[in-house]
């Protein structure tokens, strides 16, 4: 089975702010039973792997895991340190935008299945909140198997994008496949704060 790796890092300020007051800035994140989930850089951000720490950092690695001639799981793995988290992609009512995957409109790859998250989701209990949020935390890695429905070369642009909190940067990764001659590959083009 085919692995292909795609490694980089994020470390960030806590000096920016969050996106609501908040009275508790380390809210409490407790388990749920059984959730499962189904996406410019400016000069206040830093990549540079020497350069992250433990505390305020996120440590995001895309690879592509090959499942047969035409099918592979996208896989987005995240490594979340201190209190940050994101808000996880099964939440649609996050106001401030939960994790997405998107890809330009194309005719050579589909989706198979909606993303998959590993461990569950959690919830976050923030008394500012009028509800209660599930998010990814921690180590957390996300699965979206697609289906290569072309033999030709091709380029296909996609982005990730999440919110981390509690200092609110939105942030949108760019990546591209890469078909060349049957061999799909995975390349990141870009990282930046969204805007």
């Amino acid at each position: 089975m085919r692995s292909i790796k795609l490694l980089f890092f994020l470390t960030i300020s806590y000096f920016l702010g969050s996106c609501k007051p908040s009275v508790n800035d380390n809210p409490e994140i407790a388990d749920t039973d059984s959730l499962s989930t189904e996406t410019s850089v400016d000069q206040d951000t830093i990549i540079h792997a020497d350069l992250v720490t433990k505390d305020d950092s996120v440590h995001v690695e895309l690879r592509l895991e090959e499942l047969s001639n035409s099918e592979f799981n996208f896989q987005i793995e995240m490594d979340l340190f201190g209190d940050s988290w994101i808000a996880s992609p099964l939440d649609y009512d996050y106001p401030y935008g939960s994790l997405q995957i998107e890809y330009d409109k194309n005719e050579h790859i589909e989706l198979v299945q909606q993303i998959v998250q590993s461990p569950e989701s959690k919830f976050i209990d923030d008394p500012n909140a009028d509800e209660l949020y599930k998010v990814i935390s921690g180590k957390t890695t996300l699965e979206q198997r697609i289906r290569i429905v072309s033999e030709e070369d091709f380029i296909v642009h996609g982005n990730v994008f999440f919110v981390l909190e509690p200092i609110c940067n939105p942030y949108q990764i760019d990546f591209e496949f890469i078909q060349e001659s049957g061999n799909l590959s995975i390349e990141r083009t870009n990282m930046r704060i969204a805007k």
